[in-house]
């Protein structure tokens, strides 16, 4: 298990895991009510250093050296790829956004 982080509202746990770190690693929610864990990923690639959203809808993280979003229902993924960012490195962060009205995503 690598790098757990709680959501806004501390209800989940986002986690990376796998058998080979860096191969075959997916994020994981660990729902602490239901004491239920979900592969939120399922990829065959890395998926490492998950960030939740300020609503706790979403999960920024690492694929390979792409940046990826992820929503924590597991409806819809986002890949920005290194074409549109150029290499990704470090760690992913969410930026609030203080345009009056905006949800902070």
């Amino acid at each position: 298990t690598v790098s757990p982080t709680w959501s806004p509202d501390g209800q989940q746990l986002a986690f990376s895991s796998g058998p080979v770190f860096g191969a075959d690693v997916d994020i994981y929610l660990w729902d602490m009510e239901l004491n239920r864990i979900v592969n939120i990923t399922n990829t065959f690639s890395g998926s490492l250093f998950p960030v939740w959203s300020f609503s706790g809808n979403q999960i920024a993280f690492l694929t390979d050296s792409d940046l990826s979003i992820m929503y924590t229902d597991g409806t819809k993924w986002i890949l920005l790829d290194d074409e549109s960012l150029g290499r990704v490195l470090g760690i992913p962060a969410w930026q609030p956004d203080l345009q009056p009205g905006n949800d902070r995503e």
